[in-house]
């Protein structure tokens, strides 16, 4: 039997059933049971997992089973890349899962944080491990799954660090990048992805040079992280150091923020040519850009060790 009860609010105290009241004392006990903790900052899948495990189940709650609930709001969330209304836990929400009534067998317990993006969870119960792995599963298997010509891609964006926040994006192209042109630039990257560092994509604005992007993304099952081209030099680099292995990095249009000359304050030539340095293993570089001879005049970019082949 599952309940959801928060613990936020004094005036609950008044208008508890005996029965509540009676669960709310078995609940604190709940720190004698195993337990861990999942910080969304630094397991950003799996707090998106359990985050998008307990929007479900208050949308699938009864009124009557929610008019005491204080720990929730209602707004807009990315829910594996689709951006809804609805109503959504908040510190110190908890959500159970009693075994005959008395034994806690899962909870969910939010314990810092004030949004999807850096909620710390606690999960505890006798036996938790076996539906949080099933919870995690579930969401995972959402990505590269085609769905009605829509496809949901692991999506990474930098602000203060690598923030998880997925996307949806529609598979049907309608720009001039032709079906054949990306089979043979997805064929490419997976045929020798093993020994190139960097591709570069350029056209128009309407080339679908990021559907390309997402579509190698799929092809092998990788995540992408999209770099904020505004930042400093230093934090700009800084930011490519913390992609995990077996990741693709995603840099857009960055030659429209090339300053005139080389500065300390914005990304630059130098600053391209340094990040193949801080890469971990096995992370492919896309460049997509409308004009190729911006990159053209940075000196030794295009060779092995960088950007090894230009499709456009």
């Amino acid at each position: 039997m599952n309940f959801i009860i928060p613990f936020a609010g004094a005036v609950l105290g008044n208008i508890m059933t005996p029965k509540i009241i009676e669960m709310k004392q078995r609940l604190c006990t709940y720190m004698e049971y195993p337990k861990i903790r999942i910080n969304t900052l630094t397991d950003s899948i799996q707090g998106q997992a359990i985050f998008t495990f307990l929007v479900k189940k208050l949308k699938n709650m009864k009124a009557e089973e929610n008019i005491f609930l204080s720990s929730v709001n209602i707004c807009n969330a990315n829910i594996a890349g689709n951006i809804e209304m609805c109503v959504v836990p908040q510190k110190s929400f908890e959500y159970i899962e009693y075994y005959y009534y008395s034994l806690i067998s899962f909870g969910i317990k939010i314990i810092d944080g004030n949004s999807q993006v850096n909620f710390v969870y606690e999960i505890y119960g006798n036996y938790y491990q076996t539906p949080l792995e099933s919870i995690i599963k579930e969401y995972e298997d959402v990505f590269y799954r085609m769905e009605k010509n829509i496809l949901a891609i692991p999506i990474f964006r930098f602000e203060e660090t690598w923030i998880f926040d997925p996307l949806s994006t529609s598979t049907i192209s309608n720009g001039n990048l032709s079906s054949f042109k990306q089979q043979e630039v997805i064929s490419y990257v997976f045929e020798n992805i093993c020994s190139i560092k960097s591709i570069l994509l350029y056209g128009n604005l309407h080339y679908s040079k990021k559907q390309t992007s997402y579509f190698i993304g799929e092809k092998l099952r990788r995540k992408i992280y999209i770099t904020n081209n505004l930042l400093r030099p230093g934090n700009f680099i800084d930011s490519i150091r913390k992609v995990p292995p077996d990741s693709i990095i995603l840099i857009k249009y960055i030659d429209d923020v090339f300053p005139k000359g080389i500065t300390q304050y914005n990304v630059n030539a130098d600053t391209i040519l340094g990040l193949f340095d801080f890469l971990a293993k096995n992370v492919l570089v896309i460049f997509i850009t409308n004009k190729l001879d911006e990159y053209q005049k940075i000196p030794h970019l295009f060779n092995e060790t960088r950007i090894q082949k230009i499709f456009g």
